[in-house]
């Protein structure tokens, strides 16, 4: 009972990432798994990403794989993995390379302090309420989409003096 104990608690000590080569990936019991989890994240980020700028529903991709809506809706949010062959008809159907989708990916991803880091740049202070979902809100993917689809140069210009004009006085609308 007590090897089982110690053994559990070496295993809790563990949670540093660590590369480790292909040979140490057989041990599965030496093999990390957040890098892995942090990677399936960020694929389904940009997956997600893609298929909003497309306009595109996730039943109709769901439909498209032959899969259920509630299996794409876990590719999309990272729970399950994506095989590189089905990777590559998502691809396919999305209009996009596969690189795409691995595109920004920085190993190991300290998601955290990325947040924070753009966080900062978007609002000149890094907010403690704002997480990675905020970027990925529909929201946020719809005005990006619409603002994608805008080709005049200088309208995008006007409009994103706007946005920031309209931003400032809701700040200094709280601030007062």
């Amino acid at each position: 009972m007590k090897k089982a104990e110690s053994s559990k608690k070496q295993t809790k000590e563990k949670k540093s990432i660590k590369f480790i080569t292909p040979i140490e990936a057989l041990d599965t019991e030496s093999v990390d798994f957040e890098p892995i989890k942090s990677i399936d994240k960020h694929i389904g980020n940009r997956i997600r990403l893609r298929r909003v700028m497309l306009d595109i529903t996730q039943e109709r991709m769901a439909n498209a794989l032959g899969i259920s809506f509630q299996q794409f809706q876990k590719y999309e949010r990272g729970l399950n993995r994506i095989s590189i062959a089905r990777l590559y008809f998502i691809a396919q159907i999305l209009e996009a390379p596969v690189e795409y989708f691995f595109k920004d990916f920085q190993q190991p991803l300290d998601f955290k302090k990325v947040l924070k880091k753009s966080t900062a740049l978007l609002f000149k202070e890094a907010p403690d309420s704002v997480d990675d979902s905020f970027f990925y809100s529909k929201e946020v993917l719809e005005l990006l989409r619409c603002f994608s689809k805008i080709k005049n140069a200088e309208l995008k210009k006007h409009l994103l003096l706007l946005f920031k004009t309209l931003a400032e006085e809701n700040q200094n609308s709280i601030s007062s």
